[in-house]
Parts: structure tokens; sequence; C-alpha cells
């Protein structure tokens, strides 16, 4: 847990709050059929963002091994320089979640007390 100042690797936040980096959460295919159409006004409804700003607010290793999983790993490639991965910010049930878009499947990010506590 990181004590954010003025700022921290993790995004901005009021002065002396607790922040976490987002951990993943699910994807797109994944979602069970009750949450469907949150997820898709989440998805209509984001805005996008760089890749920057989507690294500062989640889990850097769990990015990093879902660009392995994804072959990024392979022949030099990085995902960082894929100008066909998009980056994205919204808001799922009033809970601030970041996702990447990769071969039309999003894969989602959401704060760590929301992914172990339920939906």
């Amino acid at each position: 847990m990181v004590i954010a100042q003025r700022r921290n690797p993790y995004g901005r936040n009021e002065v002396g709050k607790a922040v976490d980096p987002l951990v993943f959460w699910e994807t797109c295919i994944s979602f069970p059929r009750h949450a469907v159409d949150d997820l898709t006004e989440t998805i209509e409804n984001g805005r996008q963002i760089t890749r920057r700003t989507f690294e500062r607010n989640v889990d850097r290793d769990q990015l990093r091994g879902y660009e392995h999983s994804l072959f990024y790993s392979r022949f030099g490639l990085q995902m960082k320089n894929d100008p066909l991965v998009t980056y994205w910010k919204g808001t799922f049930r009033g809970v601030r979640v970041y996702w990447f878009n990769h071969s039309a499947i999003e894969f989602i990010f959401a704060p760590p007390s929301f992914v172990h506590d339920g939906w």
C-alpha cells in the first residue's frame, strides 16, 4: 500500500489517502451474463487514456504478465508500441476501472478490494 502525498506511482489521490494499484479483474469475455449491460455501459462511456496514465494506475507486474501471455516478449515486440492496443478508464457500478483493449477484448483492472470482495 502506498500513502499518497502530492503524487504517487499509481496516480493522483487525496493527500494522505492510502492507494493501491488496480489489479486484473476480468476480461469482457468472462463476464457473467447478469453484468453484461453494466459492462457495455462502462465501455461505451469510457475515456481513452495514454499508456503512461494506464501504467501509473495498474499493477505493473500483472501488466507485464499479460504482455508476456499475449506473446509480446517474442521477437522483440512490445505492447506499448502496438498501435492496435488502446487504453481506457471508466466507471463500473460506481467503481473506477481501467482497461486495455487487445484484439477486441477488454482486459479490466479494478481496485483490489472490489476484486477480492466480489461484486
